[in-house]
């Protein structure tokens, strides 16, 4: 008995512009961060202004220090603040602009 198998050649799926992009709660944290200001926050003010536990919160921050989008000022004495690093504000950029641009526009009407 003969089998015919229909090989379906499998097409990956494109990546989206977006797939770079960190998580929700990743971009929130480095929203915060630019609001307030490189270094000024710890794992337990972000945290409490993000309302998550602190044990997540800290793994989203070690994922945005390990792909680079922030610097960790590490102290002996004092909690280890955040920093945003180049690529981090490049990414955060675009919405900043874009934000700009509507308000200007909606303010000129």
């Amino acid at each position: 008995m003969s089998s015919t198998f229909n090989l379906v050649e499998s097409s990956a799926a494109e990546p989206s512009a977006h797939a770079n992009e960190p998580p929700d709660e990743q971009l929130q944290i480095m929203k915060l961060i630019a609001a307030r200001g490189d270094y000024e926050l710890d794992v337990d003010g972000i945290a409490r202004l993000i309302r998550q536990n602190k044990t997540r919160t800290q793994h989203y921050l070690d994922q945005l220090v390990g792909r680079g989008l922030l610097h960790d000022a590490l102290s002996h004495v004092d909690p280890t603040t955040y920093g945003l690093t180049k690529a981090a504000n490049s990414l955060l950029q675009p919405a900043a602009t874009v934000g700009l641009t509507s308000g200007l526009k909606s303010r000129m009407s």
